[in-house]
This record gives C-alpha cells, sequence and structure tokens, in this order.
C-alpha cells in the first residue's frame, strides 16, 4: 500500500495512490459493516450537528471521502442540512446518490480540486 506523506511526491505518486483508494473501496460495494461507520457517526454529532448545524438549517456539510454516507444518515434526517460528498469510487457515488438523493457529490480529482469557489462552505 502507498502511502502519501510529505510534500515531496510526484504526479506518478499521486496517480498510484488515487487509483488504491479507489480500488480499495470499490472492493467494499457499499457494505463494511456497522462497527465501521458508527464512531464517525457519534463523533459527527456530539462535536459538528449538536454544535453548529441545529443552530443553523441552512449550513452546508461536506464530507470528503463520503462513501455510501453510513455515518450522516441519522444526523442528516435529525438536522436536514444541504449534504455536499467528494468520493473516488463511482460504486460508492452511486451508493450515496441512492441514499440522499437530493444531495449533490462529486468524484475527487486525482489533483485534488474541489469544485466548489471559495467560501461556499
Amino acid at each position: 500500500m502507498f502511502d502519501l506523506k510529505g510534500n515531496d511526491y510526484s504526479k506518478k505518486d499521486i496517480e498510484k495512490w488515487y487509483r488504491q483508494e479507489e480500488d480499495y473501496h470499490n472492493k467494499f460495494k457499499g457494505g463494511r459493516g456497522k462497527e465501521y461507520w458508527i464512531i464517525y457517526e457519534i463523533f459527527n454529532k456530539k462535536y459538528a450537528f449538536d454544535k453548529f448545524v441545529n443552530f443553523n438549517p441552512e449550513i452546508k456539510v461536506l464530507s470528503f471521502g463520503c462513501a455510501e454516507g453510513n455515518d450522516l444518515e441519522k444526523n442528516y434526517k435529525q438536522y436536514k442540512f444541504k449534504l455536499y460528498g467528494i468520493e473516488a469510487s463511482d460504486e460508492l457515488i452511486r451508493a450515496f446518490q441512492k441514499k440522499f438523493p437530493e444531495a449533490e457529490i462529486k468524484k475527487s480529482s486525482i489533483y485534488g480540486n474541489i469544485d466548489y469557489n471559495d467560501n461556499f462552505f
């Protein structure tokens, strides 16, 4: 497994890492088990949704590497925030879109660009 650390990697290194990440996510095909995402769900509720989203219903939430969105599902139903996702895997993008049809999700760029204007979030 190749891991990006520091700031001295080449374009080829980034492309290799991106493909490995995409392959890793594709192998799950929408199912990693509840124990994987329940920790994120609890963390999100305690440190993000209860403190910020609860007081601003117009807030936009961006999930990087959102996978199928299991960790967001319960909080999304409670708070109804505007949801955006960034994901490398086409398979997980489809699973996310099925779960959150009104959300906006984009395939992550191999170069790390995020296709939103500055201060959008």
